[in-house]
């Protein structure tokens, strides 16, 4: 298995140091390339239905979160998912895991390069601040999490760290740097 992380972080231009700071951090585990699996057709409805080939695995329950990515035309799909059981190679797509917001299409699916990824979400996000950084609040969806932090000088370099884990265990520890840009 591989881990593939993405990170976005939203520094804010503060005018004092009592403004906010937001960061995202997004992180998923996804199985390898060679288990990756082809999308051969996604309907322009709500909810949005995949098509797998057929011959995959069909171990896709309901609420499986997954990661889909190459999906052109209807490029709804794309992002982190989970899926709603139709049959053994066609699922419905929801971007919650109580599965009650439908993914709406946007377009006619190009076939060629879509795939999508079963995922290990996030159980737990354990965020750690230095001195000057106090947390604000904290949250965690799937595989984002987010925490506001109050404080800082302008101009400061700032070291934050934040411990995952995922469902199946998988610890993984990261350390985000950041400065808070001077006015």
């Amino acid at each position: 298995m591989s881990i593939v992380l993405e990170s976005i972080t939203t520094i804010e231009k503060a005018p004092t140091a009592k403004k906010t700071y937001q960061i995202d951090w997004s992180a998923f585990l996804r199985v390898q390339d060679k288990e990756k699996v082809l999308i051969t057709a996604a309907s322009n409805v709500s909810p949005v239905v995949v098509t797998i080939k057929q011959g995959y695995p069909t171990n896709l329950s309901d609420a499986t979160p997954v990661f889909i990515a190459g999906c052109l035309g209807n490029t709804s799909p794309n992002g982190f998912r989970y899926l709603k059981f139709v049959t053994s190679t066609t699922y419905q797509l929801y971007t919650d895991a109580a599965l009650t917001t439908a993914v709406v299409g946007n377009g006619a699916f190009i076939a060629g390069s879509a795939y999508l990824w079963v995922v290990d979400p996030i159980v737990t996000a354990t965020w750690t601040f230095p001195a000057g950084l106090t947390k604000v609040s904290d949250s965690k969806t799937g595989v984002t999490t987010t925490v506001t932090v109050s404080g800082g000088t302008s101009g400061q370099v700032y070291a934050v760290t934040l411990l995952i884990v995922t469902v199946s265990g998988m610890e993984d520890p990261r350390i985000i740097n950041f400065t808070i840009a001077p006015v």
